[in-house]
């Protein structure tokens, strides 16, 4: 008999999304020219890889590492607050935690790495935890042009 993690959902406390650039599509269609996948190489969009981390009771953060979502927002579309209104609304709608639930894309990944650490949690226990979205600084810069 193996042993099964403890049921601990309670030990994680919240939940961050850590957004950083990304490069844009180009990285699927544009063969190998290098420039094509540098961030900032589609100049009339910002695209942003999200990735989750769940906060433990130790304040350890949790985290499966590979961004878990992507989006985009145009660079020239309204000004930088609603840019990052846009994103957010773009990653809550992705997690199933805006007025909008599409299928719950994101958090099995999470919780697959969470339950490698003994925390069994389930998504619904994820989605009702407190959400933050951090935007790094190289993000919201381009945010703000």
């Amino acid at each position: 008999m193996g042993d099964a993690p403890s049921r601990v959902g309670g030990s994680v406390r919240r939940v961050i999304v850590e957004t950083k650039l990304a490069p844009g599509p180009a990285q699927a269609s544009a063969g190998s020219d290098p420039a094509a996948f540098a961030v900032g190489a589609q100049p009339d969009k910002v695209y942003i890889h999200a990735t989750l981390v769940a906060v433990i009771e130790s304040g350890q953060r949790v985290a499966p590492g590979d961004p878990d979502m992507a989006c985009s927002v145009g660079r020239f579309e309204g000004d930088g607050a609603s840019r990052r209104s846009e994103i957010e609304w773009h990653i809550r709608t992705m997690l199933g935690v805006s007025d909008h639930r599409p299928p719950r894309l994101s958090w099995g990944r999470l919780i697959a790495h969470l339950a490698g650490e003994g925390i069994v949690i389930t998504e619904t226990e994820l989605m009702a935890l407190p959400l933050a979205i951090n935007f790094d600084s190289r993000v919201a810069r381009e945010l703000d042009q």
